[in-house]
């Protein structure tokens, strides 16, 4: 099988906006650590590699969880609040 082709040079878009240095990847509902560990530093490698291409200047964090739900309900924004986040049914686009 034939290794995919890297973009070339020119087409290829270099970014200022690499991930905070204080952002976080949080992982939950995993069997065992070593799963998760594994599974976070493959993330970290990807969130790396998009932030080339895309400004990720403003990215506080990721969660990744078994239980998506529970997850979004403990999350910490910061501050106080009684909104109660519930995940998207469906894909959402973001516009620049």
């Amino acid at each position: 099988m034939p290794r995919p082709r890297r973009p070339s040079p020119a087409r290829r878009v270099k970014c200022r906006g690499r991930p905070r240095p204080n952002s976080s990847i949080s992982l939950r509902g995993f069997d065992t650590e070593e799963h998760a560990r594994a599974f976070g530093n493959l993330a970290t490698t990807y969130v790396h590699t998009f932030s080339r291409y895309i400004d990720l200047a403003a990215l506080d964090g990721i969660t990744i969880a078994s239980d998506y739900a529970q997850a979004l309900l403990q999350l910490n924004r910061g501050y106080e609040t009684k909104h109660k986040l519930t995940p998207s049914e469906s894909i959402v686009w973001a516009s620049p």
